[in-house]
């Protein structure tokens, strides 16, 4: 989460990490976090200030812009942070939060899925590319107008419903304590702390 968006959104993601491949779930901005406003102008004869709004077209297509670079960004930050070159592969899965207009509920939906090899993403010049070719040659996923907030089928997802996932508790031990004789999720909580 290095990247600093202002005011626009306070990025929010899950990860899962195993065998090589990083599998991030991220929060991205809805639309009307999205500045809509072009200009602000004073008028001396009315002594009011007007407002204009930017073109629906441009919100749409500047909107589209700053999503698939978020992604490309956050794919870039992990990789970077890997100092111990283990993530091999990341799969990411951008949603969005917003209202359904039909039913008046939140909902939460996947709009855009990529999974990129880091030999092959580290060849790229991010500062360079546009950033929905760039989505597109590594073959993600995702509507053809990000605005409609269309859903998609994620790449690969983890199941966050899974048993397997545990509740992090403290195990505390006495100088004695007897390893081998320990109940076994004491014992896997307690390597989890070291």
């Amino acid at each position: 989460k290095s990247s600093n968006y202002n005011s626009m959104f306070n990025p929010t993601l899950e990860c899962v990490f195993d065998d090589g491949v990083l599998v991030i779930d991220y929060e991205l901005p809805a639309i009307s976090k999205y500045p809509a406003i072009k200009e602000y102008k004073y008028v001396s004869s009315t002594n009011e200030v007007s407002i204009k709004k930017q073109p629906e077209n441009y919100i749409s297509k500047e909107y589209e812009k700053a999503l698939y670079s978020i992604t490309l960004r956050t794919i870039y930050e992990a990789f970077y942070v890997d100092t111990k070159n283990e993530i091999k592969i990341i799969t990411y899965n951008g949603h969005i939060s917003s209202i359904n207009p039909s039913t008046g509920l939140m909902e939460r939906k996947c709009i855009l899925s990529i999974q990129v090899p880091k030999e092959k993403y580290t060849q790229i010049n991010l500062a360079q590319v546009d950033p929905k070719s760039c989505f597109k040659s590594f073959k993600g996923v995702s509507a053809s107008k990000l605005i409609n907030l269309t859903p998609i089928t994620p790449i690969l997802s983890f199941n966050k419903d899974d048993k397997r996932f545990v509740q992090e508790r403290q195990v505390i031990t006495h100088q004695g304590t007897n390893l081998a004789a320990m109940h076994w999720e004491d014992f896997e909580q307690l390597v989890r702390e070291l």
